[in-house]
Formats: C-alpha cells, structure tokens, sequence
C-alpha cells in the first residue's frame, strides 16, 4: 500500500532498520534484495547506504566467454534491474532519509509461495542452529534435521531456509576456532604435546579465524612409521553412512 511519496518521508534511527525495512518491502512486494555501496565516516558512523535488487547489474562478459569450463555455466539471473532505496545519515535530525527510491522492475515478481526461497528472506535463526547442534550430537544427520525441521513447520516454504543454507551452517559452525569442538581439539592436543615429547601437530586458518587444516601424530605413530611406512586413515563419515 505504500506510494514512493510515502517511502520518501520514511526516517530510521539505524542503517540496521533501513535495511530492515526494505528487506520487508521486497518480501511483500516478491523481490530479493543485497547490499551495494555505502559511504562510512571516520568515526565508522555509515553516512550513505544502498540498496538494490539482487537482479541489478549483468553478468560480467569475461564470465559468459570463458571457453575453458569444467562446468555448466549457472543460469543467468543478473538482468540489470534499476530498483534501487538509498539512504543518507542527516547529522541535524541524527535520523536516516530516503534520497533515492526507485520501485519499478525490468523483470517479473516472484509468487508469494515463492517468496521465502529467495536468498535475501532466508536465514538458520539460533533457535534454528541450536536445535541443530542439539540432534547433530546424538547423530542425526544434516539432511535428516532438515526433513525434521519441514515437518515441524509445516513445510519448505515456513521453515526460513533451505537444505544448502542449513549445510553451510553447520559448516561454520563446526570450523569456528572460538567457541565449540576445534577450540577443544587444539587444548587437547596442546595438552598431550606436554606430556610426549615427541608429540606432533599443526593447524591453520583460513582469512575468517577458521580451521582449515590439521595434523598429528604421536611418538608410537611416528615411530610406526618409521618402522613400516603404514598410515592409518579414519573416516569419519562411518555414523551417517548406513
């Protein structure tokens, strides 16, 4: 029901609501949205924000020439979408204004029933990540939980996300080096280099803080291999694969 006069006497008290607010729009009106340019202060104060339709912009050419693929090219969904809502931050009034607001696509709507499985109105909640972690612990397998999770919620579409968005959760989950297994995976191990000399492991991060390669060995495996040149190789898929 809102006009774009309407839209332009909109104010917010954080880019956070603006970004909020939007989201929603495009939820109702059957479109996704992500986050183009913003303009950030010295203070880190976000001065100018916008947004725009995740359909906006094309694909780039040297994508689309490529003669050297291993795969199929994904389809294209760049279409160069001018909907765009920017804000700027007004020291005076210490609120976020609409400067730029324009509703018009170059593409068709999404259904309602198709809404929720657009990338920009899914999200795994901690609710969600919790309940995940909960029945990951007595062995229940990922895809498993999803098919848990449409059930309980009455199905695809009410559940928030999909199958791959609940996969990459877990993943995150599981390589965060802050919180959780690879932290007491590291004090364990850091532990019993204390007490066997010959003792040893390494371990390193990716760019995000979180682990991507581990390596150990004991001083009997070592030995072992010094001796036989055999390598023990643990799969640790065994629980999921029937």
């Amino acid at each position: 029901m809102l006009t774009v006069r309407d839209v332009f006497k909109m104010k917010f008290d954080s880019e956070e609501n603006a970004h909020a607010f939007y989201n929603a729009y495009a939820m109702v009106m059957g479109f996704s949205i992500r986050k183009d340019r913003k303009e950030v202060r010295r203070e880190n104060v976000v001065v100018n924000r916008k947004w725009v339709c995740s359909r906006q912009a094309v694909r780039a050419k040297k994508y689309l020439e490529r003669v050297n693929r291993l795969r199929a090219p994904r389809a294209e969904t760049r279409v160069g979408c001018k909907a765009i809502f920017c804000v700027r931050y007004d020291v005076k009034m210490r609120e976020y204004i609409v400067t730029h607001f324009v509703c018009e696509h170059n593409h068709p709507l999404a259904a309602p029933h198709c809404v929720p499985f657009l990338w920009s109105h899914r999200s795994v909640t901690s609710a969600d990540n919790a309940q995940t972690k909960a029945m990951r612990n007595v062995g229940i397998s990922t895809s498993q939980i999803m098919d848990l999770m449409t059930i309980q919620y009455g199905g695809f579409d009410k559940v928030g996300f999909v199958r791959k968005d609940l996969h990459n959760s877990v993943q995150a989950d599981r390589k965060e080096l802050k919180d959780g297994d690879a932290e007491g995976i590291l004090g364990y191990l850091s532990a019993k280099a204390l007490d066997d000399p010959l003792f040893f492991y390494k371990y390193d991060v990716d760019h995000e803080n979180c682990l991507d390669k581990l390596f150990w060995a004991d001083s009997r495996s070592r030995l072992d291999y010094a001796a036989f040149g055999d390598v023990l190789v643990f799969d640790i898929t065994y629980r999921t694969n029937a």
